[in-house]
């Protein structure tokens, strides 16, 4: 869907009468949009306007133009005029995973819900736990009066429909986010759980969350809250040595992720890891080789470089798998996690010169330091949060 003539007319009149001049439009673009779009050139003020208000939607870019334009000036009145009036056509510029009735009645519920401080913003944390090492700037703007409503549920659903889209497990975050705002104990309706969940309920089946009844969660079979409060996870690298690679130096890579609760065999669950490939393995050939061989093929340096993606991509699906209880068993805290990361040779190459290797770590997102560690036959621990620890090994 695009916006019509009738809607690209409203924001280009918005827009003029939040910045009348280029120096105010250009500050806007350097501080709120990134990268800035680029200003037309023309000689008249308003075609200038008219010209990046094409170019923006041209590129895909207009919900960014929009939010950074609120955001520079929240009490605009034609500017929330604008995001109010249109705010399902902004969300529909681009593909999402949401039917459009869908998401017009999502937004029609959504609307009458404005507790920012409280169980909104507490849902946010919920079910993106790292959103303020993520999205530093978001709790500021979901607690900022000057910004309307319907401003703030273009930025959240943006980066839940947009920006986030599905997890690991294939689960939409809009709806993890609609299930963790009914369920939230601070929203204050009764209306408004039934409405979310009367929305919930009418998803199509495959959207559906999974459901757990009040037999199960007073089930015996159902983990303590002690043990589900520590989650126990292992990322398994497995490493064939380049001499039984179809590529001369290079090692296979494989990764797996196994999570448990406590010794709870049937709450144990092995995960497939599609590891990202070096900058310079995405080439056609390297990608059909990959797919041939289900891995991929690196150097002893791409290895070294290539593993802080890897700790990150284990990481999401750890945190995948902690939303996943908290939603599951209803719990009302965050499951935390001890993760080993743990190289695996084949039992034939025990001689391997592996402890000749060294391993950037470099997480920025995680740790508050960067250090290169040998990766010898002496374990090392590494603490990433207060809450989290990672514990690389290598087996040979």
């Amino acid at each position: 869907m695009v916006l019509t003539a009738r809607q690209y007319k409203d924001l280009r009149e918005a827009l003029v009468s939040a910045f009348p001049n280029d120096d105010y439009l250009e500050m806007m673009l350097q501080d709120e949009v990134s990268p800035p779009i680029s200003i037309p050139s023309a000689d008249d003020y308003r075609l200038r306007v008219f010209r990046l208000v094409q170019n923006a939607g041209a590129e895909g870019r207009l919900r960014e133009l929009v939010i950074g334009a609120s955001r520079a000036k929240p009490g605009n009145p034609n500017l929330k005029s604008f995001v109010g009036d249109n705010l399902q056509a902004l969300l529909e510029v681009d593909s999402n995973f949401l039917a459009t009735d869908l998401l017009s009645s999502l937004i029609h519920y959504l609307d009458s819900i404005t507790d920012f401080a409280g169980g909104i913003l507490s849902a946010c944390i919920q079910t993106l736990p790292d959103l303020d090492v993520n999205h530093p700037t978001l709790r500021e703007q979901l607690l900022n009066n000057d910004l309307s409503a319907a401003v703030k549920w273009l930025i959240l659903l943006e980066l839940f429909l947009t920006t986030y889209g599905k997890n690991a497990e294939g689960d939409l975050y809009i709806i993890i986010f609609v299930k963790n705002l009914r369920d939230s104990k601070t929203l204050a309706l009764n209306a408004n759980k039934r409405d979310l969940t009367k929305w919930l309920n009418d998803l199509p089946v495959e959207l559906q969350p999974a459901k757990i009844t009040s037999e199960q969660v007073a089930s015996p079979s159902r983990p303590s809250n002690e043990k589900l409060k520590n989650l126990q996870a292992y990322f398994l690298i497995t490493v064939e040595p380049p001499e039984i690679t179809t590529q001369t130096g290079k090692f296979g890579i494989n990764g797996y992720l196994i999570s448990r609760v406590g010794n709870e065999n049937k709450f144990t669950e092995f995960k497939v890891i599609t590891l990202q490939a070096p900058p310079d393995e995405k080439s056609t050939e390297a990608i059909e080789v990959r797919q041939q061989k289900k891995g991929l093929f690196c150097t002893l340096q791409q290895i070294e470089y290539c593993l802080p993606d890897w700790l990150l991509q284990a990481q999401e699906a750890i945190d995948n798998r902690c939303t996943k209880l908290q939603t599951d068993f209803d719990l009302d805290f965050r499951p935390v996690y001890d993760l080993t990361v743990e190289f695996w040779l084949p039992f034939e190459h025990l001689a391997a010169a592996a402890d000749t290797w060294k391993v950037y770590i470099a997480v920025p997102t995680i740790v508050r330091y960067t250090r290169v560690f040998d990766l010898n036959l002496s374990a090392f621990n590494l603490y990433l949060t207060t809450t989290r620890k990672a514990i690389v090994n290598l087996f040979v």
